[in-house]
């Protein structure tokens, strides 16, 4: 049993203790999800990243609602958070990032559980209907035979490209047809279907940026483009304007922030692996730099959820610390 495994055991046990003698402290617990693949179908045959996916299917999503529904949780949106949380009670937070168009499978549990959800959308991608370059890099490596490690450790150095530079070397290395979806699974919306999916009552519609590409690629001038193109784009097809941004890969630094504050955006997520604490930091830059946990779908569900909810975790303080 490898060190993470034993850490996540003696955690499990730690949580059902502190969970049963203490319950939730109030709290925003924001959870962040990508793909979602009917049950049974692996992220190889829907030709997208395993590791950007997690293993979240339809079955593995309801679960997760619904441990959190039983839990006594409300469900919020984005308007929630700038009307104000009451100080009391835990709150849950649903987002999805980049686009795809499989999120709608989400709409069915939307709808029976009547909860909100945000969906963060990487605007050229809609508008183009290119593929996620982390999937066209996934697909196309694994078709040479390269192995996970190989893989990943490429998509870290393309990481901290500009757009431009990663769909130069995508183009490069395997040609101008590697950009088209290859099936359902690794599409993005398509324009007219972000504006109808858009209007659905518990849909919310978040900023992922324009292209897929983190700030500290960019000058502030040029990442303010970023966040600015992406906000007209998206509430030209939606008819409202994002009032939430999704950092790409979850990674922000202060020129970021400061560009999403000069942008008049009020809302800002991070993969910080961490709750918000009730009050939320209204002043500064707080509501800018909201934590999110990341499901995985290859474990136990319950497990994960139950570890989000507690206020003490080794596994995640060593995760914090050490990444």
């Amino acid at each position: 049993m490898d060190t993470k495994n034993i850490l996540r055991k003696a955690d499990c046990f730690l949580n059902h203790t502190i969970l049963k003698r203490f319950g939730d402290k109030p709290s925003l617990l924001i959870l962040a999800f990508h793909s979602i693949l009917e049950d049974g179908l692996k992220e190889s045959r829907a030709n997208i990243d395993p590791y950007a996916n997690h293993g979240i299917t339809d079955s593995v999503f309801r679960s997760c609602v619904d441990y959190f529904y039983c839990k006594g949780y409300t469900f919020i949106s984005p308007v929630d958070i700038l009307k104000g949380l009451y100080p009391d009670k835990p709150y849950i937070m649903i987002t999805f990032d980049d686009g795809y168009a499989n999120n709608s499978r989400a709409l069915p549990v939307l709808h029976e559980y009547k909860i909100p959800a945000v969906f963060f959308i990487t605007a050229e991608n809609v508008r183009i209907n290119q593929s996620f370059w982390w999937d066209i890099a996934w697909r196309k490596r694994k078709e040479q035979g390269w192995i996970d490690q190989r893989i990943l450790k490429e998509q870290d150095s393309l990481k901290q490209k500009t757009a431009e530079a990663i769909d130069a070397y995508i183009n490069e290395s395997f040609g101008t047809q590697a950009f088209s979806p290859q099936s359902a699974h690794d599409r993005p919306f398509t324009p007219d279907e972000l504006r109808a999916f858009s209007q659905d009552e518990f849909v919310h519609i978040g900023n992922h940026a324009f292209r897929h590409a983190l700030s500290l690629a960019y000058t502030p001038e040029q990442w303010s483009k970023q966040i600015s193109q992406a906000q007209e784009y998206l509430a030209s097809l939606t008819g409202y304007d994002p009032l939430i941004f999704a950092y790409p890969d979850g990674y922000w630094d202060d020129a970021g922030v400061s560009a999403l504050r000069a942008c008049g955006i009020p809302l800002a997520v991070t993969v910080d692996w961490r709750k918000n604490y009730l009050p939320l930091e209204e002043t500064g830059d707080g509501l800018l730099k909201l934590a999110r946990f990341v499901l995985n779908g290859h474990q136990d569900v319950v497990l994960q959820c139950r570890l989000f909810r507690c206020d003490f975790s080794v596994y995640g303080m060593l995760k914090r610390f050490v990444g």
